[in-house]
């Protein structure tokens, strides 16, 4: 019994975190989309070297790990989203059971 009592804390918390990562990750997203959305197309990288600073590779790697933590988190959330679906379903068919208002197969 007591496992059950701690576990939709630990759901709660591990809910809690995914939802803290999914703002910060899109507030970094934003930011470098803002900075992409910053530059200038008609400048020249020989006429001005740091015009596109912040497409210098190592920003662009930062931006696929962002995407790649996107992937992992929606995966996470998906998963979790599933599980609470399949939960709600199996409790309001046991209700359902335990009034006599379930559905029977017409093979049983």
């Amino acid at each position: 019994m007591s496992k059950e009592k701690e576990n939709p804390v630990e759901e709660e918390a591990e809910a809690e975190a995914l939802e803290e990562a999914g703002i910060l990750e899109a507030d970094v997203g934003a930011h470098f989309d803002q900075q992409l959305a910053s530059i200038d197309p008609r400048l020249s990288i020989q006429m001005d070297p740091l015009a596109h600073h912040h497409l210098r590779p190592e920003m662009m790697f930062i931006r696929e790990e962002l995407r790649q933590a996107k992937m992992q988190t929606l995966a996470v959330r998906r998963a979790a989203l599933k599980k609470l679906l399949v939960k709600d379903f199996l409790q309001e068919e046991c209700e359902l059971r335990n009034i006599g208002l379930s559905y029977a197969s017409p093979d049983v």
